[in-house]
C-alpha cells in the first residue's frame, strides 16, 4: 500500500485488475478473430481443407483443443421442406432467411410463407446466423461476387424442388434481407431452363432486381436500411422504393423485419395471385 499523502493506492490490487483487463481484452480479440477465421474457413474452403483452419479457429476461441470436431460452425447454412397441406398444388414454394438466423428461425418465416400460400409444402434455404460481426462479413464477400456454402444450399433447394414436383416445375421463392442476394449469386450455377421456372420476390433485399429467373418482384419498405444502404450504387433501388433517400432521416421508422405489416402484407398478395400470371 502506497501513500502519496492525498490517496492510498493498492499497487498490487491495480496491476492485477489491468492484467485481468488485458487478458480479457486479448482473449476476445483471440474469440472474435477465431470466430471469422473459422467460418471463412467453413464457407470459402473445399472440405479437404477446411479442418487445420477450424482447428487453429477452435483453439483462438476456446484455448483448448477439446471439443473440436470437424466443421467448425454450430450450426451449417443447409435446406429443408416444411410440409403442407396443400401437397397437390401444380407449383413449389420457397423461402431463403437474412442475416443472424437460426434453423428454428428460418422454419418459423417458412411456416408463414407456407400459411399464406394456403398452408403449401414449403422448401426453405436456411442461411445459417453466426453472428451480426461474421454474417456481415458474408454479406460483404458475397457482394464481392464470392458464392458461401448457403448459394450451393439455395441450388440444392431448387433442384430437390424439380425432383419432388418434377422437372422444370414453377416455384416461387421468397427471399428476406441477405437472402435476396443469394439468388443473385446462384444464377450462374443454374441453367437456363432452371431460372426460367424460378420466380424471385425478395423483401428488403441487399440486391434489387436482378433479371435472369422467370421473373422477379423487389418489396422494399420506405424505411427499410438495408436495401438503402447495400444497394446504395444499384441503380434499381429509385425504382422500387422511390422513398429511399428518408430512411436516415427516419432512423425511428426503420423497418427490415421479415413480419413488419409491409412485408406480410406482400406476401399475402402475391400468395392470392395465380403465379402463372406473374411469369
Amino acid at each position: 500500500m502506497e501513500n502519496n499523502g492525498f490517496i492510498n493506492i493498492d499497487i498490487t490490487s491495480t496491476c492485477q485488475h489491468l492484467a485481468q483487463g488485458l487478458g480479457n481484452f486479448i482473449g476476445g480479440i483471440s474469440s472474435f478473430a477465431g470466430n471469422i477465421l473459422g467460418e471463412l474457413s467453413y464457407q470459402l474452403l473445399p472440405p479437404f481443407v477446411q479442418d487445420p483452419f477450424c482447428l487453429l479457429a477452435h483453439v483462438m476461441v476456446n484455448g483448448t483443443i477439446r471439443g473440436f470436431t470437424p466443421s467448425y460452425s454450430q450450426q451449417h447454412s443447409t435446406n429443408g421442406m416444411i410440409f403442407g397441406d396443400n401437397g397437390d398444388a401444380p407449383y413449389a414454394v420457397g423461402f431463403h432467411n437474412g442475416m443472424c438466423n437460426n434453423l428454428s428461425k428460418c422454419i418459423e418465416s417458412g411456416l408463414t410463407v407456407s400459411d399464406a400460400h394456403g398452408k403449401i409444402t414449403t422448401w426453405y434455404t436456411l442461411n445459417a446466423g453466426h453472428g451480426f460481426i461474421a454474417d456481415l462479413g458474408e454479406v460483404g464477400i458475397n457482394l464481392l461476387g464470392i458464392p458461401t456454402n448457403a448459394v450451393f444450399q439455395f441450388v440444392d433447394m431448387v433442384r430437390s424442388m424439380d425432383r419432388a414436383k418434377g422437372a422444370g416445375v414453377l416455384k416461387i421463392i421468397h427471399c428476406h434481407s441477405h437472402g435476396g442476394l443469394i439468388p443473385y449469386l446462384a444464377m450462374k450455377y443454374l441453367t437456363q431452363e432452371e431460372r426460367d421456372s424460378i420466380i424471385i420476390v425478395t423483401y428488403g433485399s441487399a440486391w434489387l432486381s436482378f433479371k435472369g429467373y422467370g421473373a422477379h418482384i423487389n418489396i422494399v419498405h420506405p424505411y427499410d436500411p438495408v436495401p438503402v444502404i447495400a444497394n446504395f450504387y444499384n441503380p434499381n433501388l429509385s425504382t422500387v422504393n422511390p422513398s429511399w433517400w428518408k430512411v436516415p432521416f427516419s432512423p425511428h421508422k426503420w423497418e427490415h423485419s421479415f413480419l413488419n405489416e409491409c412485408y406480410q402484407s406482400a406476401l399475402r398478395e402475391i400468395a392470392n395471385l395465380n403465379p402463372y400470371n406473374l411469369l
